[in-house]
């Protein structure tokens, strides 16, 4: 599209940096939204938005600059909702113990879909013309939506599809609504401690009433009434704005670098169209693969008791340190192949992040967990509108790719020291 409508590479940087001007707008209200009135609707409804304005795309571009940042940003809109929404549901379906995995393998679904797209988009164009793309994606997620509405339900005792056998056993891994957060984050603080066995601390939590993990029910998706979301706290606790700094410096690399891989493969590499796809998908199959490898690590050490805090930080470890490393590589090597390779391993290390501080916002706050992930989503939204755009800029004014890695290097360091320092497995809200 750049060389048919004769864009800048900073130009390119804004229209891609437009997505996130409406993505941060919706997270909170997303969040909100899911916890009230239940993952299911709200996340149809965000796929029916952000289809339709897949759909529209050429359209607004062939009617100028200002129409397609529009559209960018309602297709940000739609989009903005689907991971708070997505969190609701998994605090409303998976039990504790089960939820690194569950977690991964979601996620693991949208680096899976960004893999096959970067595979089929270059077919399509090359069949069809560029426009194809947007019309074959605006129209499959319609497809998905009505799937959706026949089978999704936002928690189980609003679903039909499951028999009364397996919503005891999802109930019973999940802690009840009415349950103290004091009183259950006391058990389990001693467990982390080692004080108690975990099993022993799940005991008395579930004697007092609840346990450390996702409430049977999150808003209107479950069997009780939304309690009053607690903004003031969620804005000042210390666990919480390890996961809002964390989340930031995880997105930083992430949007950054996804977004401008083929880029990088085509200018600086100098690989041709197809071979850039080719390779730009080798990473999204590295983080399908370590999201779900990370998911059953960290579900495993939860098994056996390791305590909640120490999975979720050596997990994001794993999550920051390893593309660090790897982009440091990526700017000291000027072998194509090592390059490829590295930064391969970059992203797909960055995934054990699911099963980090993606995982921590429902260890946290379990009964807000969509609030919770829309405001910790918001701030990570940042990155794409300033970091996306910046890169552009970056790359216009000094054509320094290095430059452009060793800013993702400084924040996964940042990421890391923090995490480490303020982040807890327990039970806050």
């Amino acid at each position: 599209m750049a060389g048919v409508y004769g864009w800048s590479p900073s130009t390119v940087g804004v229209i891609q940096s437009a997505f996130f001007w409406g993505y941060v707008m919706t997270q909170i209200l997303g969040g909100w939204a899911a916890d009230r009135y239940g993952g299911k609707p709200v996340l149809g409804a965000g796929v029916l938005v952000w289809s339709l304005m897949t759909f529209l795309t050429p359209a607004a571009a062939n009617a100028g600059l200002l129409p397609l940042l529009a559209a960018r940003a309602l297709l940000g809109v739609g989009e903005g909702v689907a991971m708070p929404a997505m969190n609701q549901l998994v605090s409303s379906w998976v039990p504790e113990k089960e939820r690194s995995r569950s977690l991964s393998l979601i996620y693991s679904g949208m680096y899976a879909g960004s893999a096959l797209g970067l595979w089929l988009c270059p077919l399509l164009i090359e069949a069809f013309g560029w426009p194809s793309v947007f019309y074959t994606f605006g129209s499959l997620g319609a497809v998905w939506w009505l799937a959706w509405q026949a089978i999704a339900a936002s928690s189980p005792a609003s679903s039909n599809r499951i028999t009364a056998r397996e919503a005891a056993y999802i109930e019973a891994g999940l802690s009840v609504r009415t349950s103290s957060p004091s009183s259950s984050t006391a058990s389990v603080e001693s467990a982390e401690a080692g004080l108690v066995p975990a099993s022993a601390a799940d005991a008395l939590t579930a004697a007092d009433g609840g346990a450390a993990g996702v409430p049977a029910a999150s808003g209107a998706g479950g069997n009780g009434t939304q309690p009053p979301v607690p903004w003031k706290a969620l804005l000042t606790s210390k666990a919480t704005w390890a996961i809002y700094i964390s989340h930031f410096c995880v997105t930083w690399g992430y949007f950054v670098l996804l977004t401008w891989l083929p880029t990088y493969f085509n200018q600086e590499l100098g690989f041709e169209l197809s071979a850039s796809a080719f390779f730009s998908v080798l990473p999204w199959i590295a983080m399908f693969v370590c999201a779900n490898v990370g998911g059953t690590i960290a579900d495993g050490l939860l098994g056996r008791g390791v305590p909640v805090s120490t999975v979720r930080k050596t997990m994001q470890s794993i999550g920051f340190l390893g593309p660090a490393l790897f982009l440091t590589c990526v700017a000291l090597t000027n072998d194509p192949g090592a390059a490829i390779a590295a930064m391969t391993l970059a992203l797909g290390l960055g995934s054990f992040s699911q099963s980090g501080v993606y995982a921590n916002v429902s260890d946290v706050a379990p009964t807000y967990a969509g609030v919770l992930l829309g405001i910790s989503n918001t701030f990570a939204s940042l990155p794409g509108i300033i970091g996306v755009a910046l890169t552009g800029s970056i790359l216009e004014a000094t054509g320094s790719w290095n430059t452009v890695f060793g800013l993702a290097v400084f924040f996964y360091m940042v990421g890391c020291t923090v995490f480490n320092v303020l982040s807890t497995g327990r039970r806050v809200f």
